[in-house]
């Protein structure tokens, strides 16, 4: 996933945090003159065959736990600068160049735009109909993200692969925005 993230965003660090306490598996910085973005990934594969309710209620209770950072960028670039000494393991970008950017974000925050994104290739787009189970926790997901005033996205199978059983990282992956927001839209408004 690291590899396929590193080549979407060339000239991008990539950060790998995972492990207890982690702010996401997978941080991706972008610098875009003077704001950024943050793209945080939370990564897991099934334990079983199909969308597994409790792995998927365990992976985006990282992300909505993770949203609180787009709530305070602050805090998120200063945590980042400490961690960039110890924890965090840099996937892509230059190191030292990485520190630089971060010390100068902890001490002058940039205007920083947050996209959290679970992973999840036991989840099937083709499978997900209005008010299933796994529809109603990703858009539940998606409600507290926006509520942090970030962008949610969600990694799932091709559907129309032959690959989706397939248990390494050679799995074909497409990213969609959840369902919530076109359900939106055929909603009728609110009398209030």
């Amino acid at each position: 996933m690291a590899q396929r993230i590193a080549e979407q965003f060339p000239g991008a660090i990539l950060i790998n945090d995972d492990g207890k306490n982690e702010i996401a598996d997978l941080i991706l910085i972008r610098r875009l003159g003077e704001r950024a973005v943050v793209r945080l990934y939370h990564c897991k594969y099934q334990s079983g065959k199909g969308a597994n309710l409790d792995d998927l209620h365990e992976l985006l209770g990282q992300v909505q736990r993770s949203a609180r950072w787009a709530s305070d960028p602050r805090s998120f670039w200063k945590e980042a600068a400490i961690r960039i000494g110890g924890r965090f393991k840099i996937k892509a970008g230059d190191e030292t160049a990485a520190r630089a950017y971060l010390a100068e974000c902890a001490e002058k925050p940039p205007l920083t735009e947050f996209i959290l994104t679970a992973v999840q290739p036991g989840i099937h787009a083709s499978r997900m109909k209005p008010g299933d189970n796994v529809n109603v926790v990703l858009t539940m997901t998606d409600n507290v993200v926006r509520a942090h005033n970030a962008t949610f996205n969600v990694v799932i199978a091709d559907p129309v692969t032959k690959s989706v059983q397939q248990r390494d990282d050679t799995r074909p992956l497409r990213e969609l925005v959840t369902v919530h927001a076109q359900r939106t839209s055929r909603r009728s408004p609110s009398p209030n």
